[in-house]
């Protein structure tokens, strides 16, 4: 039940929008043992918006869970492209969303209920109505069922929001990734990688 407006998990003014919306089309499953530290649309002198790069960033360590979840969820997602390593124990994986450009440009312009039923089902799942998020997750997807419920709570006639968006755009310089790379391309976890990759063949 929605009673007051969306603030983020943390109570912040602006919540990540990609992480709402993008990451969970990765399918990675929501599980408290693993999860993100933050995820970005554009990389700053590396990606920008239009190239629908998503990137990731996660503590490495070296726990069964996080080994799992990443050679499976990450290394083993049918987007995942690259991976990077920055300097502070930080690894950067990068997701290319080409399959899902219309459901990317859709949210670039913060039209989210515009998303194709593909990624409205992928995000669904993902909060699977378990999450206290999801309920507000649904709205900003599906928002013409929650137009009279935001009336009330934005204090404004049903008529100013039908037909539109119950959550703001992408605030793109909180969506960029500033962040430094280690100076060796060829790391452990690259080698790492080339490995499992090699023995899936």
């Amino acid at each position: 039940m929605i009673e007051t407006l969306y603030t983020g998990t943390k109570g912040e003014t602006y919540f990540q929008k990609s992480r709402v919306f993008l990451y969970p089309i990765l399918e990675t499953k929501k599980t408290g043992a693993v999860t993100p530290i933050q995820t970005f649309v554009s990389w700053e002198g590396r990606f920008a918006p239009a190239d629908r790069r998503l990137m990731c960033t996660f503590y490495l360590r070296d726990d069964v869970d996080f080994k799992n979840f990443e050679k499976g969820l990450l290394f083993g997602n049918p987007l995942f492209e690259d991976f990077k390593e920055a300097p502070d124990g930080v690894g950067i994986y990068i997701f290319n969303f080409d399959k899902f450009a219309v459901d990317w440009d859709t949210f670039l312009k913060g039209k989210y209920s515009n998303f194709k039923s593909e990624a409205k089902t992928r995000i669904s799942n993902y909060y699977n109505n378990n999450n206290a998020n999801s309920v507000y997750v649904d709205s900003f997807v599906n928002p013409k069922k929650y137009y009279e419920i935001y009336s009330e709570l934005l204090r404004v006639p049903v008529s100013v929001l039908k037909g539109g968006e119950l959550c703001d755009k992408p605030d793109f310089n909180k969506e960029r990734l500033k962040m430094e790379i280690k100076d060796v391309e060829v790391s452990d976890k690259s080698l790492d990688l080339l490995n499992s990759k090699t023995n899936t063949k």
